[in-house]
């Protein structure tokens, strides 16, 4: 694709390629993209809520479906439409990985006590930096310090993981240097923080790959809101910030998740759990063999979702001769 990448541009290029390949748009159950605010107007099948320039609004919007089938196809699906879902809808649902690292995001907008220790861990690895390249260190083996960077997924989990690493280097170094070095109690705050991130870490670099990934969406956020639980339990009274911080992590995730989760939210997608439901990986321990009331209520829904899905297969080949 060519400049400019204009909504429109990517719109037209998105139908040509639709009409190329033989795609009925009526199998396009959803559109997966990232939250720029060419992609979110390139599609026409979203609310109004979507057409905000703040990432955060975006990334918070889900689109509604809205049906592609002809005029005669509407009328007949409009039976019985109060305890059906609109199957065979285009709507657009934007990146799972992406949004779960706006919820990561909170550790630097709501700790401004470790800007000291993200402050020292910079200037640490800028100047391994300057002495010793990754590619070079790499070709002989050692490990180098990580900076920070603000627009690579869990770099700030990379960072302190990588430096917890080499604590006992680091500490030589700085001393040797005459650099400010941690405290103990600093220290003890990185590997807490690293422990709160590992789980958001490790279900990033799954849920961003090409393959597959739909059936785990709903298990990584299950696991991930009992991460958050029982690491706010486990510094309830040791460290009340961490734990307050990872309360209201929680509280960000249900909102942001709610689409998923959430039955009874205004834009729930029965999408992600349907796609759970099918995996015999995953749906067992997440839906079926699970008592929470929840995710029994997610359960139906999926089931609902698919039987809904093929009895329209079903009447459309029956149609069709």
């Amino acid at each position: 694709m060519v400049h400019p990448h204009t909504a429109q541009a990517i719109s037209a290029l998105v139908e040509e390629s639709i009409e190329a390949w033989g795609i009925p748009k009526e199998k396009i159950l959803t559109t997966i993209t990232d939250n720029g605010s060419n992609m979110v107007a390139a599609f026409p099948f979203h609310t109004a809520e979507e057409a905000t320039t703040s990432e955060d609004s975006e990334l918070d919007s889900f689109s509604s479906p809205s049906s592609l089938c002809s005029e005669s196809n509407n009328n007949v699906l409009q039976e019985g439409e109060d305890d059906r879902y609109d199957y065979g809808t285009m709507e657009r649902t934007p990146c799972v990985a992406h949004t779960l690292q706006l919820v990561v995001n909170m550790l630097l907008n709501k700790e401004p006590q470790s800007e000291d220790c993200w402050t020292k861990q910079g200037t640490w690895s800028t100047s391994s930096a300057n002495h010793l390249s990754p590619q070079s260190a790499c070709c002989r083996g050692l490990l180098v310090l990580i900076k920070d960077c603000p627009t690579r997924w869990s770099s700030c989990y990379s960072m302190m993981a990588r430096c917890l690493q080499l604590k006992d280097h680091v500490t030589a170094v700085a001393e040797s240097m005459g650099w400010d070095s941690l405290q103990p109690s600093e220290w003890q705050k990185i590997g807490m923080l690293r422990d709160l991130l590992l789980p958001f870490a490790e279900h990033t670099k799954l849920l961003q790959s090409d393959t597959q990934s739909l059936s785990l969406v709903v298990p990584a956020l299950l696991d991930l809101r009992n991460h958050l639980s029982e690491f706010s339990l486990a510094y309830a009274r040791t460290y009340r910030d961490a734990a307050s911080l990872a309360q209201k992590m929680l509280s960000n995730m249900e909102r942001r998740f709610s689409v998923f989760l959430n039955v009874t939210a205004t834009k729930f997608s029965p999408l992600a759990a349907a796609a759970c439901f099918v995996d015999p990986s995953v749906s067992a321990e997440t839906l079926i063999e699970n008592d929470d009331e929840g995710m029994q209520d997610l359960l139906r829904k999926a089931e609902d979702y698919i039987a809904t899905a093929c009895h329209d297969e079903e009447w459309k080949c029956e149609w069709s001769r």
